[in-house]
């Protein structure tokens, strides 16, 4: 595991003490890669089967036993394949297998993040998924930026749930109020501010907008 320790920088302004160092804490799916379930459906199924494989999926309890470590990647295909033709099995196997190399990594993330790396900010990942994109990490240039990495399957919470929030707390000793969240959906920001921490929806995955939401919230003030 990355090292994840973290330390914090303050500096006496006017009577007031302003840190200099903020936590940003990016999703994984949607916002570091690319996760368009449509896109990833179409690439493996053909149309006539698709609304019963996005049925068995995506936000199902079938899909969130996955993101919770619940099941691994064959035992959640052999789930999906109990109730499809037989002649579909093959490719729910294979989908799994190579979801990785199916949801490629942003580019303009990537750099966006060394970034922020240059400019002092410490940079983890919270994310709802399973094991393997732990395994596979290497194959997205981001993780190698990041101080800290916590996957759902790695305490069988998953996002908005308050626990995996204080367990990502924990786990980096980090203060909620000391870091900021990024993720694509909506109801995943309300669960974090729920848990104290501030954040950002970027569904739209607008960079310049997002670069001007962090200059704005998190400020990064001159090291002596």
């Amino acid at each position: 595991m990355i090292n994840c320790n973290n330390i914090f920088t303050t500096k006496q302004m006017t009577g007031d003490i302003y840190m200099t160092q903020k936590n940003i804490v990016f999703d994984m799916g949607g916002v570091l890669i690319e996760f368009d379930p449509e896109k990833l459906l179409a690439a493996n199924f053909e149309p006539e089967y698709l609304p019963a494989v996005r049925r068995l999926l995506f936000g199902s309890d079938i899909w969130r036993d996955f993101d919770r470590g619940l099941a691994d990647e064959k035992e959640t295909a052999a789930k999906v394949c109990a109730v499809l033709p037989e002649d579909l099995h093959g490719r729910v196997y294979e989908m799994f297998q190579n979801l990785c190399e199916q949801l490629p990594p942003y580019e303009d993330m990537y750099e966006f993040l060394k970034e922020l790396k240059a400019q002092g900010y410490k940079l983890y990942l919270l994310s709802n998924a399973a094991q393997q994109f732990y395994d596979k990490r290497d194959q997205i240039p981001a993780m190698g930026l990041l101080d800290g990495i916590f996957f759902s399957y790695m305490c069988h919470c998953i996002k908005p749930e308050k626990e995996i929030y204080r367990l990502f707390f924990e786990r980096f000793r980090l203060k909620p109020e000391d870091c900021f969240f990024i993720d694509d959906q909506q109801r995943n920001i309300d669960g974090a501010a729920a848990m104290g921490m501030d954040g950002y929806c970027f569904a739209d995955h607008d960079i310049t907008k997002l670069r001007e939401v962090i200059k704005a919230k998190c400020p990064v003030l001159p090291k002596n």
